[in-house]
């Protein structure tokens, strides 16, 4: 290989290291956290992070006007006040399972993005072992 071609992929392969060491996906990092995590955490700030717990019963407010929904997310300790501006998905429903990403706001956590996690109804059971009577 000639100098040339050894000097431009060393400074490629600098400039990537460099890239990454510097923090160049920063932005890209999202936290995954439950509600009592997040309250207790330093990234409750404003900082973009997926929020992981259940919909709590009675608190689902979705509007009529507008693709919509106002709820609480709860865990076992804790609860935050999510509003999600956008299509609420169809499996959307109280007592769920649901991953909430966004920032928090002055008294809310708006959410950017909603996924309904799966009932567990639809995992897969392992099948039963037969016995043989004799």
């Amino acid at each position: 290989m000639s100098v040339k071609v050894v000097i431009g992929i060393t400074i490629i392969v600098g400039a990537f290291v460099l890239f990454f060491l510097s923090g160049g996906l920063k932005g890209g990092k999202v936290f995954y956290m439950t509600p009592e995590e997040f309250v207790t955490s330093k990234y409750n700030n404003g900082e973009r992070v997926r929020l992981t717990g259940r919909v709590q019963i009675g608190s689902a407010k979705i509007s009529t006007n507008k693709p919509e929904v106002n709820f609480i997310l709860e865990d076992e300790k804790a609860k935050i006040a999510v509003h999600y501006l956008g299509n609420v998905p169809e499996s959307f429903a109280e007592g769920i399972d649901v991953v909430a990403e966004g920032k928090m706001g002055e008294n809310v956590f708006e959410a950017k993005d909603l996924i309904v996690k799966c009932p567990s109804k639809y995992e897969s059971k392992l099948p039963e072992k037969k016995t043989e009577n004799k």
